[in-house]
């Protein structure tokens, strides 16, 4: 398989198409988990008896959707900041779980709540691999200039 992993093989219109595409998928993805995760999420403050259970989500969620911008945007800058990642996984395990929770004792029910947050995960933590990688192997190339 000739050129797999190889962005040159791919012209810079190609390229960009793909990153749009992925770009409008994870944003359709994330509007949707967010969606889902605020009225699971007031469901279960509501049940635990929670104050302010409609404010509940907005932390959880809003945290995770700030904390992915504010690394990606760092990342992206050249400017990591290691710690931040690790907020990010502990919000999103956070997200998870309280969606999770939600569904329990169901399989389907876990399964059909955690779903989507997990595929928004992924796609972060692609997205922050692909510019992590790309910034060392950018480092490289001007070291070697």
């Amino acid at each position: 398989m000739a050129g797999m992993g190889n962005q040159s093989d791919l012209g810079k219109w190609q390229v960009r198409t793909v990153i749009a595409a992925v770009s409008l998928i994870a944003a359709g993805l994330a509007a949707y988990s967010a969606a889902a995760s605020y009225e699971t999420v007031v469901t279960l403050a509501v049940r635990f008896g929670l104050s302010l259970p409609h404010l509940t989500p907005i932390g959880l969620d809003g945290g995770l959707f700030g904390v992915i911008i504010l690394n990606i945007a760092l990342i992206w800058l050249g400017m990591r900041v290691w710690w931040l990642g690790l907020t990010s996984r502990f919000f999103a395990i956070a997200i998870v779980a309280a969606n999770g929770a939600a569904g329990w004792p169901r399989p389907v029910g876990v399964g059909l709540r955690v779903a989507a947050p997990v595929l928004f995960i992924i796609i972060v933590e692609a997205a922050q691999y692909v510019l992590l990688h790309r910034g060392a192997a950018d480092a490289r190339k001007r070291k070697r200039d």
